[in-house]
This record gives C-alpha cells, sequence and structure tokens, in this order.
C-alpha cells in the first residue's frame, strides 16, 4: 500500500488543524513560509504549493507585503456532495465520441510549475495531448499531467489512456483512490496547436475546461485542461447520489 503523502499535504493540514482548534482564529497572520520551511524542514516552493491550496480552498488570504491570514468564516465556501460521479462526459450532438492520442511523455516539474499538480521541481510527471473527436469532427484538444509517482507504470500503455476521461483512468490505475472532481470553465485564445486541430482562428475564443481530481486528503491525483470552440461542446455531468 501507497503511503506517500506529498510534504505541502502535510504543511496545509497543519495549518488546517490550527484553524479548526481555533489556534489560529479569522484575521490572524499564519506563520510565514520562511518559518514553515525551517519546522518543516522543506523548501519555500513547498510551503508555497501549501498555501495555494488553501488559498484555493478559501481558507487563508494572503496579503501582498504583509503575509497570509485566515479567512473569517463568512467569506469560506464549502459544499459536499455525499455521491459518486456517474458519467461526465463531452460530446457533439449527442453522438458516441471517441479520441487519438497525439503525444506522451514523461516530463520534470519546472521552478515555475504549470501543470496545477503541487510538484516540486525535479518530480516526474505524465504528460498526455490527446484529440476529441466525434465521426470524423474534431471536437476538442486536451492535455493531461498525471503525478508519476500514483501510477504503477513507468511508461503508461496508449491503449490505456487513449479513451478514458481523466476520473474513470484515475480510478482503475492510480494507486490512490479518487474522491472529488473540481472543475472549473473559463475562456481562452487558441495556440497554434489548438488552431490546426480545432479549425479556430486566432482571435476566437475557445471554452476552457480546467478539471482536477483529489484523493480524500486532497493530494491531487492528476490534471486536465480541455479546450472546444463553444458550438461544439456538449458537456454534461450526472452524479449517482
Amino acid at each position: 500500500m501507497d503511503n506517500y503523502t506529498p510534504i505541502y499535504i502535510i504543511v496545509k493540514n497543519y495549518i488546517k488543524e490550527k484553524i479548526e482548534a481555533n489556534v489560529l482564529k479569522p484575521g490572524d497572520k499564519i506563520p510565514s513560509e520562511n518559518e514553515l520551511a525551517a519546522m518543516f524542514n522543506c523548501s519555500r516552493v513547498t510551503i508555497n504549493s501549501a498555501i495555494t491550496q488553501l488559498r484555493m480552498e478559501g481558507i487563508v488570504n494572503p496579503v501582498r507585503g504583509k503575509g497570509t491570514f485566515v479567512r473569517a468564516a463568512d467569506n469560506v465556501l464549502s459544499n459536499k456532495i455525499d455521491g459518486e460521479i456517474f458519467s461526465y462526459k463531452i460530446s457533439s450532438e449527442g453522438h458516441a465520441d471517441s479520441h487519438k492520442l497525439l503525444s506522451m511523455e514523461i516530463l520534470y516539474a519546472s521552478q515555475d510549475d504549470k501543470t496545477k499538480l503541487m510538484l516540486l521541481p525535479g518530480e516526474k510527471y505524465h504528460y498526455f495531448t490527446r484529440l476529441m473527436y466525434s465521426e470524423e469532427k474534431n471536437i476538442s484538444l486536451e492535455y493531461i499531467y498525471l503525478p508519476y509517482v500514483f501510477y504503477p507504470h513507468n511508461i503508461i500503455d496508449k491503449d490505456l489512456i487513449e479513451n478514458e476521461y481523466l476520473h474513470s483512468f484515475i480510478k482503475k490505475y492510480c494507486n490512490k483512490k479518487p474522491y472529488r472532481l473540481q472543475t472549473n470553465i473559463s475562456i481562452s485564445y487558441p495556440d497554434e496547436l489548438q488552431q490546426k486541430y480545432l479549425k479556430a482562428y486566432r482571435e476566437e475564443p475557445l471554452l476552457l475546461w480546467h478539471s482536477i481530481v483529489y484523493d480524500v486528503n486532497n493530494v491531487i491525483l492528476g490534471y486536465t485542461k480541455n479546450y472546444a470552440r463553444p458550438e461544439d461542446f456538449r458537456p454534461y455531468l450526472n452524479m449517482l447520489l
């Protein structure tokens, strides 16, 4: 059984426990990055990852030049659905869709990590690019990021990743159990690769879905970016409650 817990999760849980125990109250300043780095014998990059997660969960609020403060309870949004994802699909006009794997690599996180996996510099991750299509029409371009440490295959077989949705793949092949899927939708303008495969103009806005899968301890098990033209985008989400 895998007992690996990233240090940033340990730091994050430490701060949350202090808040829940009322040691740190709303409006209180949490220890600085330097203090926490010394306390846990780790880098400031690791501490910054922990604070970033706390900020994304609405628990703390960084203030430039002053530090990071515990947010007031009435500013914290916490909702939970007690159920499982039954199906999650993007399709065109209801037709069955398929994937085509365009690339697969094992990469290393950089100091300025853009994968949203909260990895330390030098940590490995799987990176995939794939195209979703239906009846020979390209629907979306997807980028997948998976932390190397949580997957038992040194090289993930093409057939395993080709036609699985992110949460389904993680549920089957990750050595940690997925618990929560978080999805955010925004607008993005296409780069050259997206223009090529989605037949989009440079100034034409695309829908961008960010999807992150967490385990019960909020460790990130996988992340995707999915780009699609709005007229081709037909998402739906069913929950088994």
